[in-house]
């Protein structure tokens, strides 16, 4: 789980950071790194919560629904994340084709988790 932890942190951080930080690049470059960026962060995030849920043992519940947790916790932290980026980070806003592409990414997670490990793991 630490990894997990270690990721999120990184992603709050990345979405904190002022708009004069990024990449100075056209309209159409930005979007399709931008988009790409998110969906890989979420798939990452995800993967990482799911693969320390099922590692722990103190806790059957969370091993067994792994994927339900991993994916309701990271759904709506991409969506806060989201809001707070545009309403207290200058020179950035709120995208709501940025929280479909951490959706898009978080359920990549669990299909990159599943060609990984196998569907009943």
């Amino acid at each position: 789980m630490i990894w997990s932890l270690c990721w999120i942190i990184i992603v709050a951080y990345l979405y904190f950071l002022p708009g004069k930080d990024m990449p100075d690049v056209g309209f159409w470059e930005l979007f399709q790194i931008d988009k790409a960026a998110h969906l890989i962060t979420f798939a990452l995030l995800v993967l990482f919560l799911k693969i320390g849920l099922k590692r722990q043992s103190a806790f059957p519940i969370l091993s067994q629904r792994s994927s339900l947790i991993a994916l309701c916790f990271a759904i709506p932290y991409g969506g806060i994340l989201e809001s707070l980026q545009g309403a207290l980070v200058a020179d950035r806003t709120s995208d709501v084709f940025d929280f479909v592409a951490n959706t898009a990414g978080s359920i990549l997670g669990i299909v990159i988790f599943r060609l990984i490990y196998g569907r009943n793991r």
